[in-house]
């Protein structure tokens, strides 16, 4: 008997000295390198999506004005202003209403006199720049519901004294294409998160948050430099199509097999 504790009790002495000296097993997890954890500690995949549609834009931008010099400000101010009126009002007269027609810029500044030309090689006298005359300028955006009254409207703006033709700008005033870039961005990053789940050996679970970045902005088509002889001209515009984006970040829960 005293033979039988002794064997019992040095067999409890090993298994003590083999715990202390062997470090615990690292619980086992399944490795979800590609996943990312939520705030809360939540295993979750995160993955983007895009979306893209093509539409015919239904609202229209133009920025134009007029510019006028003269020996004074008051001169200037004066000539630069008579010219808007008449584009407004031929504006108007077209059937663009008033609250579509807005003042975006008015300015008046100063022009200087050049420096004159001085010999080579020998001293440089000191110039003083003078105040020659003053340029006046004032800058109007029309916005266009109607594209058929587009060109029109930069013909008779420009008959009535616009000698500036800034920007002309298409958009989309209806949401409807870029709420379908939406969802086709959506559904993209839901694939994306499927073939990822699938790929790992998890199970996609639901979703946790979402957040869209980007959109589709208007395309800008610039023009300059019109003459008299464009003025003449019928001017043709031509809308095109307008690429929408959207883009999404969708983070979802995952769950092991």
């Amino acid at each position: 008997m005293k033979r039988n504790l002794a064997i019992l009790t040095a067999a409890l002495a090993l298994a003590s000295c083999s715990t202390k000296n062997t470090p615990a097993a690292p619980p086992v997890t399944q490795g979800l390198t590609a996943t990312d954890t939520a705030p809360s500690g939540v295993p979750s995949l995160l993955v983007n999506g895009e979306g893209r549609v093509t539409a015919r834009p239904d609202r229209a931008q133009i920025v134009l004005g007029a510019v006028a010099q003269a020996p004074t400000a008051a001169e200037a101010q004066n000539q630069v202003s008579a010219l808007t009126r008449r584009v407004i009002d031929e504006l108007k007269r077209l059937g663009i209403p008033e609250q579509r027609i807005q003042t975006v810029d008015l300015s008046v500044s100063p022009i200087y006199s050049q420096d004159e030309p001085q010999p080579r090689g020998g001293p440089q006298q000191p110039q003083e720049q003078r105040i020659v005359a003053f340029r006046a300028s004032n800058r109007i955006q029309v916005q266009l519901d109607d594209l058929a009254r587009v060109g029109p409207a930069v013909d008779v703006a420009i008959r009535a004294g616009a000698n500036q033709l800034e920007s002309l700008s298409f958009e989309l005033a209806d949401p409807g294409p870029r709420r379908a870039a939406l969802r086709l961005a959506i559904t993209d990053a839901r694939e994306t998160a499927q073939a990822m789940a699938a790929a790992l050996g998890v199970r996609l679970g639901e979703v946790i948050d979402v957040v869209e970045a980007g959109g589709g902005p208007p395309i800008p088509l610039e023009r300059g430099g019109f003459t008299e002889q464009a003025a003449l001209a019928s001017t043709p515009v031509q809308p095109g199509e307008i690429d929408v984006r959207a883009r999404v970040t969708i983070r979802f829960r995952i769950y092991g097999r």
